[in-house]
């Protein structure tokens, strides 16, 4: 899979999220921080760190590129000006 192909699974994958996310009630967002904060209990820590930056964007209703700019920092994976999930 070339990396453009990539990018552009992951941004429709993070504008579905957003889409999602959004669309959730006070009540319906907290009710899926608890369960996802339960399955990323157990997961790896670069897992917690896309999930967190996901959730945190979607709250500050950030743009997709502002999105993946603010994962890159977070997990250093800048590198050639690729991320992939």
């Amino acid at each position: 899979m070339d990396i453009i192909h990539t990018n552009e699974r992951m941004r429709q994958q993070l504008a579905d999220f957003f889409d999602v996310y959004s669309a959730l009630t006070a009540q319906g967002k907290a009710a899926f921080q608890v369960q996802i904060g339960s399955v990323l209990a157990k997961s790896d820590e670069r897992t917690r760190k896309i999930y967190a930056g996901m959730i945190n964007a979607a709250e500050n209703k950030l743009s997709i590129p502002e999105t993946i700019e603010s994962l890159k920092k977070e997990l250093s994976l800048a590198k050639n000006n690729e991320f992939m999930f």
